[in-house]
């Protein structure tokens, strides 16, 4: 019999492993690096937006600039829904920096928490989501991606109950309000009690939060996103901004963008019903929720670890989307062109991925398949 001499040479076992844990801390030591080098940098950046204008609905002023570019232009106003105001009045009880301390911690459970809730608990995803730079970057400027995150995660974990639906929907409304198109997925999927409940929270909230900051504001609201879009829309890595770069007229870019959120509904609408097709959809929502809207900074990207998660809760190749922000970084300028088409190459290998599970599932292909569709094998919550 031939021994096989293993001595100094690591098992596949043992490698598989040193790898994982290199992987694990890379991911988390850089997230940690970062965000403790760079938070509270620029005066809390986001946050302190969020503060102050809680401290304004605390002493019952108006958080809102008057909407014009010359206000705007500078990148400081709150320019959210009432809710988000509301909200961050807790947070300005106290000084800047101990609340934007306790937001930090905040975000970053539910950042953690989504991934769990969606059945993540491969370390090395943790790992991956908490080094991508969308993520680092909403965690360091003290962005709502994070909760955001969260209100997606629990409305895909609760997607068969109609008032966990409804809540989180109007939360994730009232914080941004380009979250909206999650609706076509409602629509796709025929929860109809879902999305009449998800629009009459959405609209309770958003009236309550505006009659406490002021029903005034409510009127002016649409001109001050108006002239936000002229101020900044075409900064960022939004599908109007592209075509903007293209030299298309404000109007063409809005029709673009328009054109591209309805093939994004019909393709939801066409694969929501087929097997295994619920998790696509919902991909594909999330999706169509950054094409539609006018304005996206690289923080809006880490809400794509939520399909990702929801298609592959188990460590693939997948996982390497929420790592492709540190292929175009940018600040909150304008950002270059080809950076642009980085972040929408993000969003069709996203959308064609989803599309391609589904159709490998309801093929019947074998398990080497399975792992892109295992959201849709997931424990689901009894209808309510």
């Amino acid at each position: 019999m031939t021994m096989v001499r293993t001595s100094g040479y690591l098992s596949p076992h043992m490698r598989r492993l040193a790898a994982s844990v290199a992987l694990t801390l890379l991911g988390l030591g850089v997230g940690a690096m970062m965000v403790v080098g760079y938070f509270g940098n620029h005066h809390y950046s986001d946050f302190r937006i969020f503060w102050q204008a809680g401290r304004d609905v605390l002493q019952h002023h108006s958080p809102y600039p008057s909407p014009t570019a010359t206000r705007l232009h500078a990148q400081d106003q709150f320019v959210y829904p009432a809710p988000a105001a509301v909200l961050m009045a807790a947070f300005a009880l106290l000084p800047l920096g101990t609340s934007a301390f306790l937001f930090l911690v905040l975000s970053i459970v539910s950042a953690a928490a989504s991934l769990h809730i969606l059945g993540v608990r491969d370390v090395r995803c943790y790992a991956i989501t908490f080094g991508s730079l969308p993520l680092i970057q909403g965690l360091v400027m003290g962005t709502v991606t994070p909760l955001l995150m969260l209100t997606l995660a629990l409305t895909w974990r609760y997607r068969n109950r109609v008032w966990p639906i409804a809540c989180t929907a109007a939360v994730a409304i009232g914080l941004k309000l380009f979250l909206a198109p999650l609706g076509i997925w409602l629509v796709g999927t025929r929860r109809w009690r879902a999305l009449l409940a998800s629009v009459g929270a959405s609209a309770v909230l958003l009236i309550g939060c505006w009659s406490i900051v002021g029903a005034s504001t409510l009127a002016q609201y649409p001109k001050l996103l108006s002239e936000l879009t002229k101020v900044e829309g075409s900064y960022g890595y939004s599908t109007y901004a592209f075509a903007l770069r293209l030299g298309l007229a404000p109007s063409a870019a809005h029709t673009v963008v328009l054109s591209a959120v309805g093939v994004l509904a019909v393709c939801v609408v066409a694969i929501a019903r087929r097997p295994h097709g619920d998790p696509a959809a919902f991909a594909l929502a999330v999706v169509a929720c950054l094409v539609a809207s006018p304005i996206v900074w690289l923080h809006y990207f880490a809400l794509l670890v939520i399909p990702v998660a929801v298609l592959a809760p188990r460590l693939s190749w997948l996982w390497v989307l929420p790592l492709a922000g540190w292929l175009f970084p940018n600040l909150n300028h304008p950002a270059a062109t080809w950076k642009i088409v980085g972040g929408h190459m993000v969003l069709a290998l996203l959308t064609a991925i989803a599309l391609r599970s589904t159709l490998a599932a309801a093929s019947g292909q074998p398990a080497g398949h399975h792992e892109m569709v295992t959201g849709a094998a997931a424990p689901t919550e009894p209808a309510g």
